[in-house]
């Protein structure tokens, strides 16, 4: 074989077209297929001047949530939990990439950021105790019952309850059935980190993938994501496309269940190998 063809081809061997993300290839594509475009030159210019526009839109939304997360003062308050902001909008724009979806990726991109955050605090930072009381104050949406808490997870609780407020005052003229359900989504996601944590506590090892899915096939937070990523979509997401992504379907049942062992498994390789 000859051509752009092969090239196509060690491409998909390397990884399989399905599980590829096209608008991170835009670059790669425009280069091999700039040599086999004869009297096509006008396509590649465009298809150039396309992928310019859309990272200069994507600098733009990253520089806007960088602000933000900055802004929280999470980073230099918490010494336990990741700075993942970038990475996390690097897997927003695989979800949605067209310039129409710039406030949905916003949103979705700090919705991501704050479950990092509230994993980082249950997986690696509270105790069972506090992961208790934390989750009754996500439960009542209130910082009433904090009192409890160490400060670290009083700024966290404080972060969470402001940031999803100013998500909501954004929303408010415009999408006001969206978020209050996402919230929830929210609460539901802080029950399952909660739950594994007693798990971890009582050293309790589920007798069944299906008894160890019921729990984290929720706290890999893909039902919340999928509800999340319909909010700032505007009109092309209707009301009864939203109740239908938030009550949880086969195929985000599907979803929830691959990213939760696809994640295990990797874990798992890699705690083998640090013990080997």
């Amino acid at each position: 074989m000859e051509g752009s063809l092969v090239n196509e081809i060690k491409h998909a061997l390397e990884i399989p077209l399905p599980r590829r993300v096209r608008i991170y290839e835009a670059k790669y594509h425009i280069s091999v297929h700039r040599k086999d475009t004869e009297g096509e030159e006008l396509i590649i210019e465009l298809a150039k001047l396309n992928s310019n526009r859309m990272q200069l839109q994507y600098q733009q939304e990253l520089n806007i949530i960088t602000r933000w997360w900055n802004g929280l003062e999470l980073p230099s308050k918490l010494s336990f939990a990741r700075d993942r902001v970038v990475e996390c909008y690097f897997w927003i724009v695989g979800v949605y990439f067209e310039p129409s979806y710039s406030r949905g990726r916003i949103i979705l991109a700090k919705v991501l950021a704050i479950v990092s955050i509230l994993d980082d605090t249950y997986d690696v930072y509270g105790t069972l105790e506090e992961c208790e009381l934390f989750t009754k104050c996500m439960y009542s949406w209130d910082l009433a019952g904090a009192y409890g808490l160490p400060d670290n997870m009083k700024v966290i609780l404080e972060k969470v309850l402001e940031t999803c407020q100013s998500i909501d005052n954004e929303l408010a003229q415009r999408r006001n059935f969206a978020w209050p359900t996402s919230k929830m989504q929210i609460v539901d996601l802080v029950r399952a980190y909660n739950n594994e944590v007693k798990w971890r506590e009582q050293g309790y090892v589920s007798a069944t993938v299906a008894e160890h899915l019921l729990v984290s096939a929720r706290s890999g937070a893909c039902h919340l994501l999928s509800c999340a990523s319909f909010v700032g979509m505007g009109d092309v997401a209707t009301e009864e496309a939203f109740d239908w992504v938030c009550s949880v379907p086969k195929i985000v049942q599907a979803l929830c269940v691959v990213l939760r062992l696809s994640d295990d498994l990797r874990s798992y390789e890699v705690i083998f190998l640090l013990l080997n």
